[in-house]
């Protein structure tokens, strides 16, 4: 009889039903936890759009979004009654070749998708206010709004700056190349009418590329540009540039290229032209695990001009005590990690001090800064689990 009872309770419960049971959230947004074929068969019935978070397990952003905006009432509401909801790793399973699908590369990216599971139609990338995502939740159900609608009008009017610069904004905001799209239209323009200020703003702001000749062209008339929009403006996006392409040089191991910048940006004289090429240098032996030099540049660029940049500070400091075991240099990234927690006395700061102390031996001060760092992460609503491993290592020390 229970075994009767148990049948016709199950088959009152919609398969809708039987993935709100599974879901854990109360409040919020309700996530699907079938296949990718059983979500497009249901968005198909419900002839809905698929709401796909696309997360990575090792991703904080994600992980802040799950917890903060997900669960709000508002967002799950809205969320729930437009769309048919998933979350899906894309390092993992079926999110594997999903993620190459849609050409997923950052995290988080949030993607809405035709209810067949084939079109992508709208998307965005990275941790927002639950105001901001509700505002992409609704520009994805408005065709005047949505990613393919913009790249429609883009590739049909190419030469319209305003609708150009809008799409541009639209890649670059969901963690997208837009590299191509910069260089197609800056082919319909003149090279007279680069300097115009509705080129300008679309170079200013998405021009990333030194070996264009739109580039080359700023750089040959740089003083009418400086006349045009201050020689502050145009030398910081010279050097931004630079800089990117020093960082694409090292990705490609384009040694001839890297070293024929760093050549250039001498030659041009950039107010901030060594800060560039040393900050290059750190990536540069970052990624060839060349931790001595590594250690030298970090110590030149922050001595000469980052002393008090917070976060280059933790960062620096954070990458020695993962990678470096020399007790002259963790002092340094000792005194550099507790300068930024002065700078700016947050939980990933004061977490990064304790680590390097802890490294260091120095049993009662990591103890101290390791529980400073929990108390700020209880008051930032972050997760600390990493920091409690590291108190439980601290207190087996002898």
């Amino acid at each position: 009889m229970k075994r009767l009872v148990v049948l016709l309770v199950a088959a009152l419960i919609s398969s809708a039903d039987i993935f709100a049971l599974n879901d854990t959230t109360v409040t919020g947004i309700r996530f699907e936890h079938g296949t990718w074929s059983e979500i497009t068969a249901k968005a198909k019935l419900e002839n809905k759009m698929i709401f796909l978070d696309a997360f990575a397990s090792w991703c904080g952003p994600c992980k802040w979004m799950a917890k903060n905006i997900f669960p709000n009432d508002t967002v799950g509401e809205f969320y729930n009654q437009n769309f048919v909801c998933a979350k899906i790793d894309m390092e993992k399973g079926e999110g594997i070749n999903i993620a190459k699908k849609f050409g997923v590369k950052a995290y988080p990216t949030f993607l809405y998708i035709s209810p067949d599971g084939e079109m992508l139609m709208h998307r965005t990338c990275g941790s927002t206010s639950a105001d901001e995502f509700l505002k992409n939740g609704k520009n994805a159900l408005n065709p005047d709004s949505q990613m393919v609608s913009f790249k429609k009008r883009f590739e049909s009017n190419i030469s319209d700056p305003k609708e150009v610069y809008k799409y541009l904004g639209m890649l670059q905001d969901a963690c997208m190349d837009n590299k191509n799209e910069v260089s197609a239209y800056l082919k319909t323009q003149k090279e007279k009418d680069l300097i115009s200020p509705e080129n300008w703003k679309i170079m200013l702001a998405f021009l990333s590329d030194p070996s264009t000749k739109e580039f080359k062209y700023i750089l040959l008339h740089r003083g009418d540009f400086e006349k045009a929009y201050t020689k502050e403006v145009v030398n910081n996006k010279i050097a931004e540039v630079y800089g990117t392409g020093l960082v694409e040089s090292l990705k490609k191991d384009d040694k001839k290229s890297y070293e024929s910048m760093k050549k250039e940006i001498r030659r041009n004289a950039l107010p901030d032209g060594e800060k560039i090429i040393l900050n290059a240098e750190l990536k540069k032996f970052q990624k060839a695990k060349d931790w001595k030099n590594y250690s030298k540049t970090a110590e030149l660029l922050i001595e000469k001009y980052s002393k008090d940049d917070a976060t280059l500070l933790n960062k620096i400091s954070w990458t020695i005590y993962e990678n470096v075991n020399d007790k002259a240099v963790l002092l340094k990234a000792a005194d550099w990690a507790k300068k930024a927690t002065e700078i700016n006395n947050i939980y990933s700061f004061t977490d990064t001090y304790a680590s390097v102390l802890y490294k260091l031996g120095k049993k009662a001060e990591a103890r101290e800064t390791a529980l400073k760092a929990i108390e700020l992460a209880k008051k930032e609503n972050a997760d600390f689990k990493e920091t409690e491993l590291l108190l439980e290592k601290i207190d087996k020390m002898n």
